[in-house]
Parts: C-alpha cells; sequence; structure tokens
C-alpha cells in the first residue's frame, strides 16, 4: 500500500524472539512454587500481572489513568491477588542517562517501578530475567501503557490481556513512526475494561480464534537465518 518495489521488500521476521524458540520458551522454566517463593507470593492467590513503560512516555494520559484504575483495584481486592510489575532493564536507568525519558525533571526522582510500588505497597518487583516466568505463572495481565507485548503474550502464552482507556487514543492499532497502512492488532489481543472491576471477572475468550486472527503477525522461522539470506540476496543484487 506504500508503493514499494515488491521486489525490494523481504520479510525475515524479528529475531528477538529466536532465542526463546529455540529453546520452545523454557529456558527460563522453574516450576510455579519455585517462582512463587522466590518472590514471597502467596500460592493460594492469583497473580495480576502488571506490565507498563516509562510513565512519561508519549502514552503518558493512558498511564496516569491507568495507575489510577489499578490502585483502585488493588485497594478493592488486594486480598484476592498477588500484585507483581515486570520489569525492563530501562526501567532500572533510564532517570539516569535519559533526560528526555525521565518521570520527573527532578534527576533525585526514583524510578517508575519505585514510584508505583509506593502507590502499591504489597506490590512485588519482578527481575527483569523472570519476565518468561511471570507471563507463564500469571493469572491476569494488564497493561497500564499498551504495546507489542499483548500480541506476544496471545500468540506464545495463550492468554489475552486487559487494558483501559485506550481504544479511543490516536495510538490504539497505530504507532508513532509507521506507515499509516500498518495496523497492529491490539483489539484482537486486548480485552479493553469500560470498569476495572471488571478484572476480576473471567471473561470466555476463544483463544485459538484470536490466535488465527494475529498468525500473520508471526513468523516461526528462525529470523537470524533468514537475515542472513536476505543480506546475501541483496549484497549479491548489487554485485
Amino acid at each position: 500500500n506504500d508503493k514499494f518495489n515488491k521486489e525490494n521488500i523481504y520479510i525475515t521476521g524479528s529475531p528477538y524472539f529466536d532465542y526463546y524458540k529455540k529453546n520452545n520458551f523454557n529456558n527460563f522454566d522453574k516450576d510455579k512454587k519455585t517462582y512463587c517463593e522466590k518472590y514471597n507470593l502467596n500460592e493460594n492467590k492469583k497473580i495480576l500481572c502488571l506490565t507498563t513503560t516509562n510513565l512519561c512516555s508519549g502514552r503518558i494520559s493512558m498511564n496516569k489513568q491507568n495507575l489510577k484504575e489499578i490502585i483502585n483495584f488493588y485497594n478493592k481486592f488486594n486480598d484476592k491477588y498477588n500484585f507483581i510489575l515486570i520489569s525492563y532493564p530501562n526501567d532500572y536507568l533510564f532517570y539516569e542517562i535519559n533526560k528526555k525519558s525521565r518521570r520527573s525533571k527532578i534527576k533525585e526522582d526514583i524510578p517508575d517501578y519505585l514510584y508505583i510500588k509506593q502507590k502499591i505497597k504489597n506490590l512485588k518487583i519482578i527481575e527483569c530475567q523472570d519476565n518468561i516466568n511471570s507471563l507463564k505463572y500469571s493469572d491476569k495481565i494488564f497493561h497500564l501503557s499498551v504495546g507489542a507485548l499483548s500480541s506476544e503474550i496471545l500468540y506464545y502464552f495463550n492468554k489475552i490481556s486487559y487494558t483501559m482507556n485506550f481504544d479511543d487514543k490516536e495510538y490504539y492499532k497505530t504507532k508513532v513512526g509507521y506507515s499509516k497502512n500498518i495496523k497492529f492488532p491490539d483489539d484482537i489481543c486486548n480485552i479493553n475494561l469500560k470498569n476495572i472491576n471488571d478484572l476480576d471477572k473471567d471473561e470466555e475468550v476463544d483463544i485459538n480464534d484470536r490466535k488465527n486472527k494475529i498468525d500473520n503477525f508471526f513468523i516461526n522461522d528462525f529470523s537470524h537465518e533468514k537475515i542472513n539470506k536476505t543480506l546475501n540476496l541483496i549484497l549479491n543484487k548489487q554485485s
């Protein structure tokens, strides 16, 4: 649709998941009991996993709205759930090295995962190397700021994600910097709640149907190999 020459388009997939696919997503696999013990989680409670990006990102309004909503949910359901927050390497560093990404202009302010911890007292911060385990063992996954992770959660972990205040945003199903012809399957991979209390309900979702709808977003071949072949094709054309 962007009028590129089809002969100059090569589909390789992203190398991001090659390592996980090679190990069938079991490279960090522990039993749930070991995982719960590590983070002092109550095995008799459900696990609610929160994901976030920098609260001062381009989705700042959605981040603020959803953080407020999840605090309300926590105040009502903290006895029913373990609340965990997936962390990313950038969570530890952005407030120190990237002025544009700071949650606050005040250098001494703490990073987002600690900021949220102050709001949700029993929240457990998950070390980034345990993110795979967290997605596998969580009963509910709620995005403060929805990104591409929701499609990976559906495709690789057979789980639907939840969020709020998303389907009315200008970045719903589109991404800044991408062609307007590119649409992401955020509507398929997420349930956009109207009331935060509905997060406690168990939705009847046809996971296989939704996975089939996003199948064309994923390539199961190993992308590094396809990238190497593509580069050789391009170089041979140039020569």
